[in-house]
């Protein structure tokens, strides 16, 4: 997919299936990761363009739709159980989320951060035509074991 020839102001769409990035650091999964949407984002934001960060709602009580910062904002999905998933438990909602994702639209660019993410984004940004960005951070794999 080439680059939006637009590149001045983008619409980017951040995706975060198993963490909200503006949880409090050292909590549940609240990691590098996190630090790294966030800062990603603000980023972003400071050179001109917009970001959604899209989030599955892991609390009851959570906002859908809530302002972050000037034209950033986190959108939480109804997506499975409205309370935490151990990681183990978030591939179960992927097909939910990305049904979530179908009723948002006009994005330029999107980002999925962990291949769960990526699961459920690739599909969504092929339909729009999105540039597709895929951050997997990390593979899981045990501390020293060869990848091979």
């Amino acid at each position: 997919m080439p680059f939006p020839a637009r590149a001045e102001h983008l619409h980017i769409a951040m995706i975060s299936v198993h963490t909200d990035p503006w949880g409090e650091a050292g909590t549940g999964d609240v990691g590098g990761m996190n630090i790294v949407i966030r800062e990603t984002a603000a980023q972003l934001v400071a050179a001109g363009h917009s970001v959604d960060v899209f989030i599955r709602r892991s609390r009851p009580d959570a906002e859908g739709d809530r302002r972050v910062g000037e034209r950033l904002r986190v959108v939480a999905l109804n997506a499975g159980p409205a309370h935490p998933l151990s990681k183990g438990d978030h591939e179960a909602v992927v097909p939910a989320f990305a049904a979530a994702l179908q009723d948002h639209h006009g994005y330029d660019v999107v980002h999925a951060h962990h291949w769960y993410s990526g699961l459920a984004a690739e599909r969504w940004a092929q339909d729009a035509r999105a540039a597709f960005v895929q951050s997997f951070h990390s593979i899981a794999a045990p501390v020293a074991s060869p990848l091979d």
